[in-house]
């Protein structure tokens, strides 16, 4: 499986390789990998991961605090450290995609670091519009107006829950992680006001914060 990220803001070697380990680790979580093996080409994120050497950069910390967030959902995972002459295939992705040079051909649009961006609402956060739907997707329960429990039906099946995350379905997309409308406010401002954005319109700022998987 291939997967293609555009990072729109500047950034660091260093960063952009946790951000592809950690796109890589909730790939795998979302398609259901129980145990994984990483094999990336940078000696310092597999030995930070490891525990070989210390992240000492306040954001690498962080990145590394994510990272070890993520691993604890897998029963098992392990990160091997590949010689960058046997990474031909990744560094073939990565040139081939940054030939494309059309935003719209990524599968997703990054506009901020994942070290950065909200917390994603948990079940048991509070209620809000998401509420209804993740306790039928969870435990079935509907509302007793018959009329209301056929709409609610209806939407939930647009939505998944993984991990206790609501998700919304997509055709040609990723699924979008649900936010909440503090959540959703962060996220608009970011990507319309924040260090990357360019005050956008309103049709384009939904088509980023979309490509920036989120809805």
């Amino acid at each position: 499986m291939e997967y293609a990220t555009r990072l729109q803001y500047q950034t660091t070697n260093n960063k952009a390789k946790y951000e592809a380990l950690l796109k890589g680790l909730e790939l795998a979580k979302s398609l259901g990998a129980e145990s994984t093996v990483v094999k990336g080409d940078s000696q310092l994120v597999i030995n930070q991961v490891n525990g070989m050497c210390e992240a000492k950069e306040e954001q690498m910390k962080k990145y590394l605090n994510k990272v070890k967030q993520l691993v604890q959902k897998f029963k098992e995972a392990s990160f091997v450290q590949l010689p960058r002459e046997e990474n031909m295939e990744a560094d073939a992705l990565v040139k081939a995609t940054s030939a494309r040079g059309i935003m719209d051909e990524y599968d997703e649009i990054q506009y901020m670091p994942s070290i950065d961006l909200p917390e994603i609402q948990q079940i048991g956060g509070g209620e809000n519009w998401m509420s209804p739907i993740i306790v039928y997707l969870k435990d079935g329960r509907l509302p007793e107006d018959k009329d209301e429990a056929r709409k609610l039906r209806v939407r939930a099946a647009k939505y998944v829950l993984k991990d206790e995350v609501l998700y919304k379905r997509g055709f040609s997309q990723p699924y979008l992680r649900c936010l909440a409308q503090d959540e959703s406010n962060y996220v608009l401002r970011e990507v319309h006001e924040g260090a990357c954005g360019n005050h956008s319109g309103a049709r384009s700022l939904v088509h980023k914060v979309v490509h920036a998987t989120y809805y």
